[in-house]
């Protein structure tokens, strides 16, 4: 299979940051090789290093635009997911909206930004007519957009497997659905005329079309800005502040790595979720044309030891690393990490550098050096569950209890079948007493390591293997 050009893939991701806003450092330039290489029979390319050559040559076009976004975007979604936003949806935020619309006109607009296959704003739709017994007299507006039209279609449709419920009481399939000659899901019609879909690319600097300008009451973006450009969130935050009504709400997925506080927002915290409230002052106006001049918003608290910041775009390691590197990994997994160390310090900071660099940090007992190693690295690949993982148990060694239980969440979030992700849950959960919930971590990972081979590597650089964490499981809990 040939293998597409290291520049080409370069100049690729840059383009593909500039169309699309999505962050593709080096460390997931295997992700872009793979979206380009299945691109290629749609695009009329025999390879993929042919395809890679025809989407710069068309400078990604539309028509190259809607051939590769599907295969770059994560359209992972099922209903009511992340239930702890429902529970604020459902007992907070909706409530104080509906009481506020129903003395001014009972109209009320909701936007699920990039809302891929539909589970999330039919979840919204359900949601209100729960809410609403009197639903037919209001003006309701239900929007999804996402970048995929394939994803639109399929949302159009509004036909689902089981596991798009993964999580969802069977009830709900009952009042809301009916079953499928093929053995799937159709939402009810009624239902499915609440949402409306459209293609909208929220990297593009052209005006937001109405109601989305400035008439929005709620806005769902959750689980998309994790895959931006911090450029572009920092530029998209203002634009949802000026998007929302007043009394308007933002929420975010529990994973997104940016702060809404910065750009026109309250945070609060409510049923276990992190809502935004739109603050009294307006946001100001942040044109996105102009998203190269916005500085980022900062994220993580200063730090007590200067570390320099990963140079953008750059080698995963240069020519000199290629050569240390190996040698840093072998001191590393003989647990020589002093030496480990004195080598990976030597090194110009790069990503697959500052990785191996946190973990042998956090095994000599460095947490706070560890840390900041690990926020540069996951400032390059902010998707990385490993490194959410470290994270949360570096933060946990320095006693930062809650933010380790944030962090353990990201990593299962982007891991949930991580059984190192569950250990490191229960250990959190043991640490505040909980021994039920430590107890049932536990046995998540337990299960989870049943049916896979004992020597299968589970973490490459300590050489953890599944048997490995069946003996620490055995050891915790006594089984």
């Amino acid at each position: 299979m040939s293998a597409i050009a290291r520049e080409d893939l370069e100049r690729l991701s840059e383009l593909v940051g500039q169309r699309l806003g999505l962050h593709l450092p080096p460390p997931r330039w295997s992700d872009l090789a793979r979206a380009v290489r299945e691109s290629a029979p749609e695009l009329g390319c025999a390879d993929a290093p042919s395809c890679a050559r025809a989407l710069l040559a068309a400078d990604l076009d539309q028509r190259a635009m809607d051939a590769l976004s599907p295969h770059l975007t994560v359209g992972e979604t099922w209903f009511f997911r992340h239930k702890e936003s429902f529970a604020a949806l459902e007992k907070e935020v909706l409530p104080a909206l509906l009481a506020a619309r129903r003395a001014t006109g009972r109209q009320l607009v909701v936007w699920s930004a990039g809302c891929s296959t539909g589970e999330e704003p039919y979840s919204l739709a359900i949601t209100l007519r729960t809410l609403l017994p009197d639903w037919a007299d209001w003006r309701l507006t239900i929007l999804g957009t996402d970048l995929d039209q394939v994803a639109l279609a399929r949302a159009a449709q509004a036909e689902y497997g089981e596991w798009s419920f993964r999580g969802v009481p069977a009830y709900v399939r009952g009042l809301w659905f009916t079953r499928t000659d093929g053995g799937r899901w159709q939402l009810r019609p009624d239902v499915r005329a609440m949402v409306q879909f459209r293609r909208l690319n929220l990297a593009a600097p052209e005006p937001w079309p109405w109601p989305l300008a400035s008439g929005v009451d709620l806005i769902l973006c959750r689980n998309t800005l994790i895959y931006f450009r911090e450029e572009l969130v920092a530029a998209l935050l203002p634009r949802f502040a000026q998007s929302l009504r007043p009394d308007g709400w933002l929420l975010l997925g529990p994973v997104e790595s940016a702060t809404a506080a910065g750009a026109g927002f309250v945070p609060q915290w409510l049923h276990g979720a992190l809502c935004y409230r739109l603050a009294p002052e307006p946001a100001p106006a942040w044109p996105l044309a102009a998203t190269p001049a916005v500085t980022p918003l900062p994220r993580h608290r200063a730090r007590r030891h200067a570390v320099a910041p990963a140079p953008a775009a750059a080698p995963s390691r240069s020519p000199a690393a290629d050569e240390v590197y190996p040698r840093a990994l072998a001191l590393y997994q003989r647990r020589e990490y002093d030496q480990a160390a004195a080598l990976l310090s030597g090194l110009a900071p790069a990503p697959t550098t500052d990785r191996l660099l946190a973990r042998t940090y956090a095994n000599q007992g460095k947490h706070t050096l560890a840390l900041e190693l690990c926020d540069r690295a996951l400032s390059a690949d902010r998707i990385a569950a490993d490194l959410h993982e470290l994270r949360a148990k570096v933060l946990l060694e320095l006693g930062r209890v809650d933010a380790a239980r944030e962090a353990v969440q990201r990593a299962l979030f982007l891991a949930p079948e991580s059984p190192l992700g569950h250990i490191v849950l229960a250990g959190i959960h043991q640490t505040l007493h909980r021994r039920a919930d430590a107890a049932r971590a536990w046995r998540t990972a337990a299960e989870l390591l049943a049916d896979r081979a004992a020597d299968e590597v589970i973490a490459s650089e300590d050489g953890l293997t599944v048997g490995d964490l069946r003996d620490l499981l055995r050891a915790v809990t006594g089984g």
